[in-house]
């Protein structure tokens, strides 16, 4: 099992992630979602996505590089 807050505190180091504030922001918007999905306002949802695509995608392509770098070592 992978040790969610080690991958999140290894993020939070990448150069292309230097603000943990957003990290941290993904993180919770996560939580939320998962965790909390029947009190979510799917326009809300959407709205995040639609402006903060950019940063989805780089926190998803940060992640999967930390994982094949982690597989690799």
């Amino acid at each position: 099992m992978v040790d969610k807050t080690l991958i999140l505190r290894k993020l939070s180091e990448l150069d292309e992630y230097q603000n943990r504030s957003l990290v941290e922001k993904m993180a919770k918007f996560r939580n939320i979602v998962v965790h909390h999905y029947d009190n979510v306002d799917a326009e809300i949802v959407v709205g995040i996505l639609k402006k903060d695509l950019k940063d989805l995608t780089g926190f998803r392509d940060a992640i999967v590089s930390f994982l094949k770098s982690e597989k690799a070592s």
